[in-house]
């Protein structure tokens, strides 16, 4: 496995980034290996964008199962979501800084359990392709109207009963 890099870059030192953290957490199906150069990418676009924040790449075990289980590693997210508030907590103790965390996809999955379920102190949460559905955050938002009225909802779908629903 991926060792943890606790130490400051040798070539980007913390005294010269404003006091803010950003994690970012991929999705589903990133290998180990694949993990580390999809953060490195994911940095270098938010750095030439601009950004002057310490960045974090978050690898977590999101392709495990015989058959690569979606449900496997929804599971994982779960399992997972302790640690990763554990973490960012500490970061956010030690620097006084701002936290931004940022979930790709099933990576949300992983954000939202550790904001909610292990109270992560995050300041700011981007869902980039959210795995999660937003009335999951805010039940006020869940639309169960099966006509066009629902914006959200494709055609073919339109008039299935409510037993029918997942």
């Amino acid at each position: 496995t991926l060792q943890e890099r606790l130490g400051e870059p040798q070539n980007r030192p913390d005294d010269g980034c404003v006091n803010v953290d950003v994690f970012l957490a991929h999705g589903f199906r990133v290998e180990e290996n694949e993990s580390r150069a999809w953060g490195a990418e994911f940095f270098k676009r938010l750095y030439q964008e601009g950004m002057n924040a310490r960045f974090h790449s978050v690898t977590w075990s999101s392709d495990t199962g015989l058959s690569i289980s979606y449900e496997d590693n929804v599971n994982n997210a779960f399992i997972t979501a302790s640690n990763y508030a554990a973490r960012v907590n500490a970061i956010k103790a030690t620097n006084q800084s701002e936290v931004v965390v940022m979930g790709h996809s099933l990576g949300c999955m992983l954000t939202s359990a550790a904001i909610s379920d292990h109270a992560m102190q995050a300041d700011k949460f981007f869902a980039l392709n959210g795995a999660v559905p937003a009335e999951a955050f805010d039940a006020a938002m869940a639309d169960e109207r099966t006509n066009a009225l629902n914006r959200l909802l494709h055609p073919d779908w339109r008039g299935y009963a409510e037993r029918t629903w997942s």
